[in-house]
């Protein structure tokens, strides 16, 4: 029974690995991809959380996903303030 559950956990973490890799990879390409700073840009650097909810769905259909959003949030405001100054 042990073997079991140690197969289980070993499964469990290379999903839990291969997840995160593939979260990773998705997030450069986003990064790489120019879609944030244009959205910064075409907002004027100010949006509302209908319009991040919108892009959050754009980032998903345009095969971003799957990817952190907490971490998207973090440059948009990043963008924004590049914008700003």
């Amino acid at each position: 029974m042990k073997k079991v559950k140690s197969s289980v956990k070993k499964k469990s973490a290379i999903v839990q690995e291969s997840t995160i890799c593939s979260e990773t990879k998705d997030f450069q390409r986003l990064l790489s991809s120019g879609i944030l700073k244009d959205f910064v840009s075409r907002n004027n650097g100010e949006w509302d959380h209908d319009k991040w909810l919108g892009l959050c769905e754009n980032i998903s259909m345009d095969g971003y996903a799957p990817i952190y959003f907490d971490q998207v949030g973090l440059v948009l405001e990043q963008e924004k303030k590049a914008y700003s100054a």
